[in-house]
């Protein structure tokens, strides 16, 4: 999903409702709040099982990403 994409899902929402990021594990599921987000330069890989990892840094092969840091606070 891209920024537009987002932008666009997140408009057709009541614009005073909270927002609560949740994924689910083995033990259920977890709620996290949003603390912050931004854009920085990144690596951004997939691995062979189909997750993704990624370094904070400027490199060859580094672009420019929106992030949403989550705590679970």
């Amino acid at each position: 999903m891209n920024v537009k994409e987002l932008i666009e899902k997140l408009k057709t929402l009541d614009q005073a409702l909270p927002v609560v990021c949740y994924y689910d594990d083995e033990d259920g599921v977890c709620l996290m709040e949003l603390d912050h987000v931004d854009a920085s330069d990144a690596e951004i890989t997939r691995n062979d099982d189909g997750s993704i990892s990624g370094k904070f840094q400027r490199g060859p092969e580094s672009q420019k990403v929106a992030f949403i840091h989550v705590t679970c606070g």
